[in-house]
Order: structure tokens, then sequence, then C-alpha cells
């Protein structure tokens, strides 16, 4: 369970479908039970990190900062919301 909580930077919502993805990895590969092997896919894919900034698979995932490896996708450049006036 630490490795898991690690993996998702303790985000609920990440936590949710990171499971969901993982079962739909072992339900493509025809596999009877969810193994690491699929939280490890399902962070690939999510993802799109090396082998060693998968906790899944890295010996020394507790030095991984999987905020980072999580949030690298997002856009850093947000434009400010404005309000829409009705009349």
């Amino acid at each position: 369970m630490p490795l898991f909580m690690h993996a998702v930077a303790y985000r609920f919502g990440v936590a949710v479908e990171m499971v969901i993805e993982a079962i739909g990895e072992a339900l493509f590969e025809r596999d009877d039970e969810v193994n690491l092997d699929h939280f490890a896919d399902a962070y690939f894919v999510r993802t799109d990190c090396d082998e060693e900034m998968n906790p899944f698979i890295s010996d020394y995932w507790q030095g991984i900062d999987s905020t980072v490896v999580l949030d690298r996708n997002v856009a850093e450049k947000k434009e400010p919301r404005k309000r829409s006036r009705r009349r």
C-alpha cells in the first residue's frame, strides 16, 4: 500500500483511475489477477515515463518524486479565465 499511495502522490482521484487502468490491463492480457505489472503498465500509459521513474518497477521507488512525474504532462501555462457577463 505505501508504494501505491506514493505512486499516485496521495491523490484519491488518481488512485481510482490507476486501479481502473490496472484492471483494464489485466483484462486485456486475459489474466485472472491484477498484479504489479498491470499497475506498472497503467502508470507508464498515464505518465509516459522511463522505468527508472516508474515506482511499480524501480527498486528505489521512495526516491521518485511522483508529483513531478504525474504533473509533467500538465500544461504549466494556464490562461486566466474571464467571467462572462450576461446582459
